[in-house]
């Protein structure tokens, strides 16, 4: 499954909003604890933030949606075996 695509309207609006703000990217970067050359990378689009920091960046600006609260590699209860312990 494809994680949902940043468009290049988003990207150009957190970039707005940095410059808007008078918030430098690497301030920003270091604050929330991620590389500032990983930061440039997703707001210009080379990075596609589809795992990892690139992906915990995105989220971070909002240009994705966050994770589900669901643990995503838990088997469902009918698949689990019961009276196991």
């Amino acid at each position: 499954m494809d994680s949902p695509h940043i468009n290049s309207v988003a990207l150009e609006q957190v970039r707005k909003d940095f410059f808007a703000r008078g918030l430098e990217v690497t301030t920003w970067a270091r604050a929330n604890g991620f590389s500032a050359a990983s930061v440039y990378r997703v707001l210009n689009g080379q990075s596609r933030a589809r795992r990892g920091e690139s992906h915990h960046i995105a989220v971070a600006l909002g240009l994705k949606p966050p994770p589900s609260e669901l643990p995503s590699f838990a088997s469902p209860p009918s698949m689990r075996k019961e009276g196991l312990r």
